[in-house]
């Protein structure tokens, strides 16, 4: 090995009182929980040019606890070495384990490490089970998953981290010839991994925008356009006045890739300015005025981070993408991600490999699947042949909207709602509702008087028993109708 190990956990050492002195190992540090029993024991080994301090050591019949800390820049790191028979009951085990997850410091990481003899590669064990849910519940997580006793085929090594640090730990099991036990060495980076994050940052003059907007409608003649038009017009418009009025500013920084997906523009900004501050405080320590305005920018920096964070859940959790959301769920809790086996198709007896093919092959089968098969039917018009088509006494009356109505509604929208397909936002609608109150209703009235000439001349084509059903799309309405009645009286 070109590195020298830091941490050496042997369990089952069968050494006794008295005799921890015999074995030592040249270079380490060492800490002894000695077997009272026909076998077990404990020991853990630091490397002498590392500060540490043991700071537990049980031996309670077969099971064994030693715990040291270890201090490493830039936190310290804390190593428990845990053995139980397979006779010992798991319960002691549990109670340890939820001890030292419950006393750990989130801030300095912590590896339970040990023959603990609870096989978690068979999850439907009771005691698997419960294992697995303890350090779920602390958010930690059996990092090693390669069998460590060939030959009773199971994993009873463990190195258990919390699911945040298991991304940085690397396990490797190597055969032993001194045990049926494998090897099991772990590697863990001290430093995350970084990345570069581009963060873009957008101010709009929405003052500007608002008069601009504002003068626009006013002057705006509806009557010489078609309602789709003129809609997109005025959502087209507050568009361009948006990108008319706003300014753009990008900046490449580096974050850790494991942990800040919510690290923002306006974060990296309050940390530059914390960092300026506690530059001058650390040269002048005693200055009141520097020490408030550290403690001012901690807090926002604080704040911002807090935000950022709430905004990023909310929107992953809400925005409806699920499988957006099991993924970034997935990533949380230190699962692996599965890559996508290459696609195959079989088609006369020759096997397509290459997406793009594989993709249009099945794009040219159902595009043409419905006219080869309307191909090889007969038909003599009758749409109700078996009587199943009743009429239907059930109609909808329409009538026109009113501005006032539209107006109401307006007012009662959730302005933290998001915008549309079309990007206008919610409260730019209630801000100009006067005057898009008459402008939506014009255009929700002009599509309902075209429906009902539309609905009227599509149910003239049909039998006086028949059943049609219309569906028209009005922006984010939808009108339906159903029936056949006099066009005099426009109900459906």
């Amino acid at each position: 090995m070109n590195a020298s190990i830091d941490v050496i956990v042997i369990g089952e050492t069968w050494i006794k009182q008295g005799r921890s002195q015999y074995y030592n190992i040249p270079g380490y540090h060492s800490a002894f929980s000695c077997r009272k029993t026909s076998a077990g024991g404990l020991a853990i080994f630091v490397r002498n040019d590392l500060n540490f301090e043991a700071k537990t050591n049980v031996a309670d019949g077969g099971f064994h606890h030693i715990s040291v800390k270890v201090d490493k820049s830039p936190s310290s790191v804390f190593v428990h070495g845990l053995y139980r028979p397979p006779s010992d009951d798991t319960s002691r085990l549990f109670s340890a384990i939820e001890e030292i997850l419950a006393n750990s410091d989130p801030a300095s990481p912590c590896f339970i490490v040990g023959d603990v003899n609870v096989p978690v590669n068979q999850p439907h064990n009771v005691n698997v089970r419960r294992y697995n849910q303890l350090l779920n519940a602390f958010s930690a997580t059996v990092s090693n998953t390669i069998i460590t006793r060939p030959i009773s085929n199971n994993l009873l090594d463990h190195v258990v981290c919390s699911i945040a640090d298991s991304t940085r730990v690397s396990n490797y099991t190597m055969p032993c010839e001194l045990s049926d036990h494998s090897y099991v060495l772990t590697v863990f980076k001290l430093k995350a991994d970084h990345q570069r994050k581009v963060l873009t940052k957008t101010w709009v003059n929405y003052a500007l925008v608002d008069a601009e907007f504002q003068r626009f409608l006013e002057n705006f003649n509806q009557n010489s356009l078609p309602v789709d038009e003129c809609l997109q017009s005025i959502t087209g418009t507050f568009s361009q006045l948006i990108q008319a009025n706003s300014r753009t500013r990008t900046v490449e920084v580096k974050v850790k890739n494991d942990c800040c997906p919510w690290y923002n523009f306006d974060i990296w900004k309050l940390g530059n300015i914390r960092d300026s501050i506690l530059k001058r405080w650390k040269r002048n320590r005693q200055d009141q005025h520097l020490s408030e305005l550290l403690a001012r920018a901690n807090y926002n920096l604080s704040e911002a981070k807090k935000r950022a964070k709430k905004q990023y859940h909310t929107k992953l959790f809400n925005n409806g993408n699920a499988k957006l959301l099991w993924g970034r769920i997935n990533e949380l809790m230190g699962g692996k991600s599965r890559t996508n086996s290459a696609p195959s198709l079989e088609v006369n007896q020759n096997i397509e490999h290459d997406p793009v093919t594989v993709a249009n092959l099945f794009n040219d089968h159902f595009v043409s699947v419905g006219d080869n098969l309307a191909s090889q039917l007969t038909s003599d018009g009758n749409i109700n042949r078996f009587n199943t088509m009743k009429r239907s006494n059930i109609s909808i009356f329409l009538r026109p909207a009113s501005i006032l109505e539209i107006s109401n509604l307006i007012h009662e929208l959730d302005p933290k709602k998001a915008s549309g397909y079309d990007g206008f936002p919610v409260s730019a609608l209630k801000k100009h509702r006067n005057l898009l109150s008459a402008i939506i209703c014009n255009c929700f009235n002009q599509c309902l008087l075209d429906f009902c000439e539309l609905a009227l001349s599509f149910c003239s084509r049909f039998p006086s028993n028949g059943l049609v059903i219309v569906v028209l799309a009005i922006q984010r309405f939808f009108l339906i109708g159903s029936g056949r009645q006099q066009p005099d009286t426009r109900r459906f």
